[in-house]
């Protein structure tokens, strides 16, 4: 027997699993619950709407901006990320998002230290529209030892959504 595990159920129950993932029982294994195994990725939201998906095991975080932000940014046309090996702490400035609309800083959501610019982003900023939250990531930060701590602070996807309808009325 097996359970596919929904991206709504993820939404409401579990921080982050990848989707489509399968989890098989054995005989010998009669219920399933959440909290019976341990997940290796955490992600969490801003309220400025950034988002982080962190890799509990290596402490790597990848930040982008929310599919929220890039619809109110509209088209993407420049973005720019800190140095690589720059040190950032939570809430400082990681780089900035420009569009034919306005731009808008971007803030770290952890600290820790910038390891990784997303490459593509330098010939197709466009790509934040189309995948804000997946192939459009900003950045890759290696967290700092209390990433736990500092998720905790932030948001998880049910209070992210309650948040950006409060904006909306």
């Amino acid at each position: 027997m097996s359970f596919t595990v929904t991206r709504s159920l993820l939404n409401r129950s579990i921080p982050t699993i990848a989707r489509s993932t399968v989890i098989k029982s054995s005989p010998s294994t009669r219920a399933f619950t959440a909290a019976s195994f341990r997940l290796a990725t955490r992600k969490a939201y801003t309220p400025q709407h950034e988002w982080i998906s962190v890799d509990l095991d290596t402490r790597v975080g990848t930040v982008g901006v929310t599919e929220y932000a890039q619809k109110q940014l509209g088209d993407v046309v420049y973005c720019e990320v800190v140095e690589v090996g720059t040190a950032v702490e939570r809430g400082e400035s990681l780089g900035a998002v420009e569009s034919v609309k306005s731009a808008s800083d971007i803030y770290a959501p952890v600290s820790g230290e910038l390891i990784e610019m997303n490459p593509a982003l330098a010939d197709k900023p466009s790509t934040i529209n189309k995948a804000a939250e997946g192939e459009g990531w900003l950045a890759k930060i290696k967290c700092n030892e209390d990433v736990t701590d500092e998720l905790d602070q932030l948001l998880d996807a049910d209070a992210y959504a309650s948040h950006c309808q409060g904006e909306e009325h």
